[in-house]
């Protein structure tokens, strides 16, 4: 995710996935337009606390006067979805991932009067010392991100593939 908050850093945004609540079909959830505070009665399944997205969630709900919230967390966006699915808790993923689930009546999406900010990414460098590699791996992410294809979240990662003509890569651009 990014930018990096750095000025020695060069950031180039990629995409953003914006986030969506929703909870599992066995959790009774009220059909309609839930407060924040209402949010509470059910275990949050979130993002590693060193996080923006977790930061950004546990302060939202630490403004609340009401019960704290149970915060569950994980690294694991997909541990996450899963988690959901099995009734353990409520989450807010990218609509991206959990469409397929909400389509098929897997999960259920969960109107709340609050959403955490949608997940940023970027192609980030150090700017100096110069390193031609990193400049070209960042640019070449963005033209990946740029075919990128809103209804398969994995395109831009087989574009970056077939871009590079490897079966498999690992870019690092720290």
């Amino acid at each position: 995710m990014g930018p990096v908050p750095d000025p020695s850093f060069k950031n180039f945004p990629l995409c953003h996935f914006p986030l969506v609540w929703i909870a599992g079909k066995g959790i009774n959830v009220p059909n309609r337009k839930l407060y924040l505070e209402e949010l509470v009665n059910w275990p949050i399944l979130t993002y590693a606390r060193n996080t923006k997205p977790f930061i950004e969630i546990s302060d939202c709900f630490s403004r609340l006067s009401t019960l704290p919230a149970r915060f569950i967390s994980s690294s694991s966006l997909a541990a996450c979805y899963r988690l959901v699915m099995f009734n353990i808790g409520i989450s807010a993923l990218p609509k991206t991932m959990v469409q397929q689930g909400i389509d098929n009546d897997q999960v259920k999406q969960i109107e709340v009067t609050w959403s955490p900010s949608a997940l940023n990414f970027t192609a980030s460098y150090p700017i100096s010392p110069y390193n031609l590699l990193l400049e070209d791996a960042a640019k070449l992410a963005l033209q990946c991100a740029s075919e990128y294809d809103d209804s398969d979240m994995n395109s831009m990662f087989r574009s970056l593939l077939r871009t590079l003509g490897q079966d498999h890569c690992c870019i690092n651009l720290r």
